[in-house]
């Protein structure tokens, strides 16, 4: 091999002088590329082995996570600085049978490593991982058939992301390829996926007719394939999906047991425990849509199980928000509190925000049927923060994917930097040992090294330009996100106001006003936010102005003009404190002006906000009232709104005190985020 490398060179310096110099960069170039690839093959025991390891895993839908890892890792390192880069379009067909090898063994270790991050949740990656997977195969060949199951895999994703038109032109570009090679088994496989596009567009009968059909082709042509257990298992989503139930309770479940049943009896005999499980979860789902609870909650658990150990972390969150519903039918409430949990825990560390959404909303149903007011508010909020992501449009979708894709493309830039700096180190100590003996393979090497290192340059500087263009694109995103909620919220408010006409209780009209008085001082903060420069921080001297004279309007008794004073300038916060401490004051302001002053003839209220050192300020509210009673103790509150105050003091890892010397005052101690921060 070292014979054939300087024979090469020779050759190459030979015509050094007979070429232009286009051509001769090509040539020295494709000279230093082949010496590096082949002295990588000099390992070819290594490279063996992970073809073995790959082809092992083929008949698996599931892999270990650092196997996948290591392997598409290794292999990326065997390219030795990803040669096929150097060479233009014209010259990709003059790989040899060794690099082309190498290039589709890449290819599939990225393929490997997508469907593993697929079976874990991670839909955003695994989504970014086939897009490397499909550069790979296509340098070699645009129709291969790993294409073909790259684009048919992220078509699944796109489809359950919401995109169901980009998983559409996905799958038919996935036919066209597999037609091309009379690929029957993947031709109904892709009409699976195209029915499971439908459904997502409501086009229910119409999905479960496509499918059956393309069920009953792939029972004629191979009746113990991957593609039938998963057709099956698409299927029964049809019958058990939330919506298709509530729509039609009286839903014929025949023909979905029977699929769910075959799914179950083929998963068996492909030793695939991890769907064969998903498939019993789904079975449960059966069940408790046709009334046989506990019968569904003993097959859910042992399925939930599996899927654990299994380590399919979002279809395990699936399986215990299914048995935590399951327990609130059976009105076993502080069960079905305890499976909630372990999942919760789960999918807040995943980022599975449509299980977070219904999960808290079951949560916060549990705690307002047992009469706690207060829980039932606080997961019926963190309901809300998850709402965008089970009912966002198409636009919200579109920005979602460019924040994922400005951190995606950052995470790369890393990485492809880390790992070049591997192969820079590993090609010295190459050209130290070559230049022993080979005077002009070192030559031609360092040649390589300075092209190489300057087209990483401009690469870099390409990427730097990129990244600020997408920053900029992101924080007018983020300032429309701030634009949206204000206006959500503003729309709440007026709901509630338009209930309280139509109210004439007093009690639940005062109830109502509170309510649209706490949405009002959360609308305020992202209103100061999107319109400030620094969408990072809140002035809160003009917060508080703001605040009190929204308050002021409200409230303001007759033949009385309340005098407020504020003292908070130069105080800035950030939105996760400022929307408490918002709330905080809102309370406390509209407490005043409510109950502080009926006896007063000329009514004063005071504001100060203080920093008392080490990241913790202190909020003090003064009125010139007579104040609550003498016996009254913070520990024993029983008013909501002061129980708010208590609740969300906590919540900033601070005190609430209150205080009846000279005037009646309440005080708040609380801790900025970065201080909370470092505590946690």
């Amino acid at each position: 091999m070292l014979k054939v490398n300087f024979l090469l060179v020779y050759f190459g310096i030979r015509n050094l002088y007979t070429t232009n110099k286009h051509d001769m960069c090509k040539l020295v170039l494709f000279v230093a590329s082949f010496f590096i690839v082949t002295f990588s093959f000099a390992q070819k025991n290594d490279i063996e082995d992970i073809h073995k390891k790959i082809k092992q895993s083929e008949q698996l839908e599931f892999v270990d996570p650092l196997l996948a890892r290591d392997i598409s890792y290794n292999v990326e390192l065997k390219l030795m600085g990803k040669v096929y880069h150097l060479l233009d379009d014209s010259t990709i067909k003059t790989f040899n049978t060794s690099e082309q090898a190498l290039i589709n063994l890449w290819g599939e270790t990225e393929l490997v490593h997508a469907k593993n991050h697929y079976w874990l949740g991670y839909y955003n990656a695994a989504k970014h991982i086939y897009d490397k997977s499909i550069r790979a195969f296509s340098i070699i060949d645009t129709n291969s058939l790993k294409i073909a199951e790259c684009l048919a895999r992220q078509a699944i994703i796109l489809n359950k992301q919401g995109e169901s038109q980009s998983a559409l032109k996905n799958t038919l570009r996935a036919k066209k390829i597999y037609a091309k090679h009379n690929m029957i088994e993947e031709l109904d496989w892709c009409e699976v996926i195209i029915s499971s596009c439908y459904f997502m567009q409501d086009k229910t009968e119409e999905a479960r007719k496509r499918c059956g059909n393309a069920i009953k082709n792939l029972e004629k042509i191979n009746s113990s394939s991957i593609y039938l257990l998963n057709a099956y298992l698409i299927y029964t989503q049809f019958f058990v999906d939330t919506r298709v139930h509530l729509k039609n309770p009286k839903t014929d479940y025949s023909t979905c047991k029977k699929a769910i049943e075959q799914a179950i009896v083929l998963a068996t005999k492909l030793k695939n425990k991890p769907l064969g499980a998903y498939a019993q979860k789904l079975k449960a789902d059966v069940l408790f849509n046709q009334k046989d609870i506990d019968k569904a909650l003993e097959i859910n658990r042992s399925a939930s199980k599996i899927l654990r150990q299994s380590n399919f972390l979002y279809h395990y969150v699936e399986a215990k928000r299914s048995e935590g519903q399951f327990l609130m039918t059976l009105k076993k409430n502080e069960e079905a509190i305890d499976a909630f949990q372990p999942a919760i825990t789960i999918a807040s560390e995943n980022a599975f925000f449509n299980e977070l959404y219904f999960m808290f909303t079951h949560l916060s149903s549990i705690y307002a049927s047992m009469g706690n007011t207060r829980d039932a508010t606080i997961y019926a909020s963190r309901a809300y923060t998850y709402f965008d992501h089970i009912s966002k449009p198409k636009k919200e979708y579109e920005m979602e994917a460019l924040e994922a894709k400005y951190d995606e493309e950052k995470q790369m830039l890393i990485a492809e930097n880390a790992k070049k700096e591997v192969v820079r180190t590993k090609n010295q100590q190459l050209y130290l040992i070559v230049i022993i003996f080979i005077i002009g393979i070192a030559a031609t090497a360092l040649l390589y090294l300075f092209f190489q290192i300057k087209k990483n340059k401009t690469q870099i500087e390409g990427k730097n330009i990129e990244l600020e263009t997408i920053a900029k694109k992101n924080e007018l995103l983020l300032r429309e996100i701030h634009h949206r909620v204000k206006n959500n919220l503003q729309i709440i408010s007026s709901l509630l106001e338009l209930q309280t006409q139509k109210t004439t209780d007093k009690e639940s009209i005062s109830v109502m006003l509170e309510g649209q008085n706490r949405v009002q001082a959360m609308a305020l903060i992202h209103k100061k936010l999107y319109q400030n420069n620094d969408l990072a921080q809140i002035d809160f001297q003009e917060y508080i102005e703001e605040l009190c004279a929204s308050i002021h309007h409200v409230y303001q008794p007759k033949n009385k003009h309340i005098k407020y004073t504020i003292k908070a300038n130069n105080f800035y916060f950030d939105i996760d404190t400022a929307i408490p401490l918002g709330l905080i004051l809102n309370e406390l302001i509209t407490n005043a002006y409510k109950h502080g002053f009926k006896d007063v003839v000329d009514p004063e209220l005071m504001i100060v906000v203080t920093n008392i050192g080490s990241g913790n300020y202190q909020l003090i509210v003064e009125d010139n009232g007579k104040g609550l009673p003498n016996d009254f103790e913070i520990i024993k509150i029983k008013t909501l709104g002061l129980m708010l105050v208590k609740q969300l003091s906590q919540q900033l890892y601070g005190k609430f005190i209150y205080k009846n010397e000279n005037n009646p005052n309440f005080i708040v101690q609380f801790k900025d985020t970065q201080t909370r921060k470092l505590i946690d």
